[in-house]
């Protein structure tokens, strides 16, 4: 791990506090294993509540697209226009 390297966390109105960096073994520091194991085997326990689902996953995409649209038309692009199927 590079020298420096933290995790803090703090929520509104909440004292911050440092979380341990675990390293892993593998890419991304055991990252890519972690990843591989909650997809195929559902999440695994995470203290800080970051397993995402269906519609985060499709949040995410989203942006980029509306994100691409933006660059080629050099316009605003909503992403609630962007007719995805789903209510975001």
């Amino acid at each position: 791990r590079r020298n420096g390297e933290r995790l803090v966390v703090q929520r509104h109105w909440e004292q911050a506090y440092e979380v341990p960096i675990i390293n892993g073994e593998g890419g991304h520091g055991g990252g890519d294993e972690l990843l591989l194991s909650d997809l195929f085997n559902g999440p695994g326990e995470d203290p800080l509540g970051r397993p995402s689902g269906y519609l985060d996953g499709i949040r995410s995409v989203s942006v980029g697209i509306a994100g691409n649209r933006s660059l080629e038309s050099s316009l605003p692009v909503r992403i609630e226009d962007l007719d995805l199927g789903v209510d975001l």
